[in-house]
C-alpha cells in the first residue's frame, strides 16, 4: 500500500493498442516502461530449452554429414573420396586452396588459379583460421574444413534460437519457428522442372539446412549476421550503444568473410533505425549510436576491400567476372514453398506478441518490425541492380521461418487437441517437419546416389593424389603448373602450386586460356609455337593425365623442351627446361 505523500512510480496508459507500453514516472519526470526489462544473455532461455536445441542441432548435423560418411567408407578400390557433392564440387576446392596458403603460414593470400603476377593482399580470416587449424597434428586440410562445417552449423542453430527468443516470449511457442528454420525447404522436389528453377535445389544460401550442409562459410556468415542483429536489439532495449559492440566486431569479420551480407545488414539496420527515430523520437539516441558503432567497424573494411580488389588487376578482373543474377520470382516462391503462406499467417501473431525489454519505452510493434523489415529489404535487394543479386538472399530464410513457426502455432491453437495437449502438439510439429523437409531430403538422396556411383567429381583416382603429393614434396609453391581446367581445379589445394588454368572465374581470361591449352594438348601447335606458349604462360611443370589427353598428347614425351620427372602409370609430370 502506498504511503501518504508518496507518488506512484508508474501511471500506465491503458489506451495503447499493443499493451500498456506507456507510462509516466512522477519521480524525475521521466517516462519509464511498465514491462519487465529483458534479461541479459540467455537468462530467459532455460537449460531444458538449450538441451532441446542441442538435440535438434545434433539431428541436423547427423543428417547433413550422413552422406559424406557413407562416401568415405564406401570409396571404390583405388579411389579417394573428395568430400564434395553436386552443389559444392565447383567451389569447395577453391576455398581449400586459400586455406592451403594459410596452412603454410600466410595470413595474406594470392589467387593461385592464375599465373599473372600479382601481390599477396587478400585477407580471408575464416579460411585462414581453417588453414591454421590444419597445421594441428592429425588434422588434414579437408579435416579442418569439415570441422569448421560442424562448428559453424552448431553455432548458427544456437544463435537462431537465441534470435527467435527475442521475439517469442513463451518457451513453448519457440519450438515451431526453430524447427521450421532448421529443417524446412521449398517445393522444388515437387514442382521443379524446365520452367521452374526452384532455388531450394541449387541456391544453398537460401535455405538454412543447405547452408549448413554445403559450406561452413555460409553458416558462419549468417551466424555473424545474427550476432549483429541480436546485439543491435539489445542496444535498443537497454538504451546502451555499448551493447552493440559485439555486433560491431562481428560486422568487421563478416565484411572480410562475406561482404555481400554487409549490404543486406546496412539497408536493414538503416531502415529499422529510421523507423525507430520516426516513431520514438524521444529514444532515438541509442539506436543511432548503435548503428554508428557497427558501421565504424564494418565500413572501413568494405572500403579497404573495395580498394584492394580494384587496385590489383588480377582481383579486379575476378570481381568483374562474378555474376549472380536472381532467377525469376517464381523460382524463389517455389524455393520457399509452404513457409510463405504460413509466414503470412504468422505476421499478426508477431506484432501482437508481448515483448520483453521495453526499458527504452519502444512500442512492441517497433521491436517486432525487424523480421518484417529483413524480409522486405531482401525482397527488394535480390532484384536491385547489383551483379551479385542472388547472393543477397542469404539469411532471409530465418525471419521467414520465425513467421511461419508463429503461423503454425496459430493453427495449432485453433484445435483443442493440439492447443492443450503437449504430446499431440509435438506430433503435429513432427508432421510439419516431414512436410517441409523433402527438398533437403532430396539433396541428401542425390548425395547418396552420387557417392554410391563412385565417379568424379566426388571421387578421384588415388594416382592423382599420389601425383599431387609428389608436386607438394618436390616443387616450390611458386612453381606454376599447366594442366586441363579439370585437373587445375585441384592442384592449388592438394599440391600447393599455382596453375595456368583452374577456374572459370578465378583464372584471368579463362575462356581464351582454355582454348589455347586445348590446342597445346591436342598437338595442334608446332614445336616453336608450343615453346613460345610455355614461355608466355610462365609455367614450370606440365601435368599429363587422362583429362589432358584430348588428342595426340604423346608428342610431349618426344619434345626436347620437356623432361619427364614423375610417372605412376596413369599420370606423367614434365618439367620445362
Amino acid at each position: 500500500m502506498r504511503r501518504v505523500g508518496e507518488q506512484p512510480l508508474i501511471v500506465p496508459d491503458r489506451t495503447a493498442r499493443f499493451g500498456s507500453w506507456r507510462g509516466r514516472c512522477a519521480r524525475n519526470g521521466r517516462r519509464v516502461c511498465e514491462r519487465e526489462p529483458m534479461k541479459a544473455g540467455n537468462g530467459d532461455i532455460s537449460r531444458s530449452e538449450w538441451r532441446l536445441v542441442a538435440a535438434v542441432t545434433a539431428l541436423v548435423l547427423a543428417l547433413s554429414f550422413a552422406p559424406s560418411l557413407y562416401g568415405l567408407f564406401h570409396a571404390p578400390p583405388g579411389k579417394t573420396f573428395l568430400w564434395t557433392n553436386e552443389l559444392s564440387a565447383r567451389d569447395q576446392y577453391t576455398y581449400l586452396a586459400w586455406m592451403e596458403q594459410s596452412a603454410r603460414g600466410r595470413l595474406l593470400t594470392e589467387n593461385p588459379f592464375t599465373t599473372e603476377p600479382h601481390r599477396r593482399i587478400l585477407f580471408r580470416p575464416f579460411l585462414a583460421a581453417g588453414g591454421f587449424l590444419s597445421r594441428v597434428p592429425g588434422v588434414s586440410l579437408i579435416g579442418a574444413w569439415e570441422l569448421m562445417k560442424l562448428l559453424s552449423g552448431a553455432v548458427l542453430l544456437f544463435l537462431i534460437y537465441r534470435w527467435i527468443a527475442l521475439f517469442v516470449r513463451r518457451p513453448g511457442e519457440r519450438l515451431a519457428p526453430f524447427l521450421v528454420a532448421a529443417f524446412s525447404s521449398g517445393l522444388g522436389w515437387l514442382l521443379a522442372g524446365p520452367s521452374v528453377n526452384s532455388t531450394d535445389l541449387w541456391v544453398p544460401e537460401s535455405i538454412t539446412f543447405l547452408s549448413i550442409h554445403q559450406s561452413p562459410h555460409f553458416a558462419a556468415s549468417v551466424a555473424l549476421m545474427l550476432i549483429v542483429l541480436i546485439t543491435y536489439h539489445n542496444a535498443l532495449v537497454r538504451r546502451s550503444a555499448l551493447a552493440a559492440l559485439p555486433g560491431g566486431i562481428a560486422a568487421f569479420f563478416l565484411a572480410w568473410i562475406h561482404p555481400f551480407d554487409i549490404v543486406t545488414l546496412g539497408v536493414l539496420l538503416s531502415t529499422w533505425t529510421a523507423m525507430i527515430v520516426l516513431l520514438e523520437p524521444a529514444h532515438r539516441g541509442a539506436p543511432i549510436r548503435a548503428i554508428a558503432l557497427i558501421a565504424l567497424f564494418a565500413l572501413p573494411v568494405v572500403a579497404r576491400l573495395r580498394h584492394l580488389l580494384t587496385a590489383e588487376p588480377v582481383f579486379r578482373l575476378w570481381t568483374e567476372s562474378i555474376h549472380g543474377e536472381s532467377p525469376p520470382p517464381v523460382a524463389y516462391l517455389c524455393g520457399f514453398g509452404l513457409i510463405l503462406p504460413l509466414a503470412a499467417l504468422g505476421v499478426r501473431r508477431l506484432v501482437t506478441l508481448p515483448h520483453r525489454g521495453n526499458r527504452a519505452c519502444v512500442r512492441p510493434l517497433t521491436i517486432a518490425a525487424m523480421p518484417l523489415i529483413w524480409i522486405a529489404v531482401t525482397t527488394i535487394l535480390v532484384y536491385a541492380p547489383f551483379p551479385f543479386q542472388r547472393r543477397l538472399i542469404q539469411g532471409v530464410h530465418i525471419p521467414l521461418a520465425l513467421l511461419a513457426g508463429l503461423g503454425v502455432n496459430t493453427l495449432l491453437d485453433r484445435f483443442p487437441l493440439t492447443a492443450h495437449r503437449g504430446g499431440a502438439r509435438i506430433a503435429a510439429l513432427l508432421v510439419l517437419v516431414a512436410l517441409l523437409f523433402p527438398s533437403n531430403g532430396a539433396q541428401i538422396g542425390r548425395d547418396f546416389s552420387a557417392f554410391a556411383a563412385g565417379r568424379a567429381p566426388e571421387y578421384l583416382d588415388t594416382r592423382y593424389i599420389d601425383a599431387f603429393q609428389w608436386l607438394r614434396r618436390e616443387t616450390d609453391p611458386a612453381d606454376a603448373v599447366l594442366s586441363s581446367i579439370q585437373t587445375g581445379h585441384f592442384i592449388p589445394a592438394l599440391a600447393g602450386n599455382r596453375v595456368f588454368l583452374g577456374h572459370g572465374e578465378l583464372t584471368v581470361d579463362s575462356h581464351n586460356k582454355m582454348a589455347a591449352a586445348n590446342r597445346f594438348f591436342r598437338g595442334a601447335m608446332s614445336p616453336d609455337e608450343a615453346e613460345a606458349f610455355v614461355r608466355r604462360t610462365g609455367v614450370t611443370y606440365l601435368f599429363i593425365s587422362p583429362a589432358e589427353k584430348m588428342g595426340d598428347a604423346d608428342w610431349i614425351g618426344s619434345w626436347d623442351r620437356a623432361n619427364r620427372v614423375y610417372t605412376n602409370g596413369l599420370i606423367s609430370i614434365y618439367r620445362f627446361d
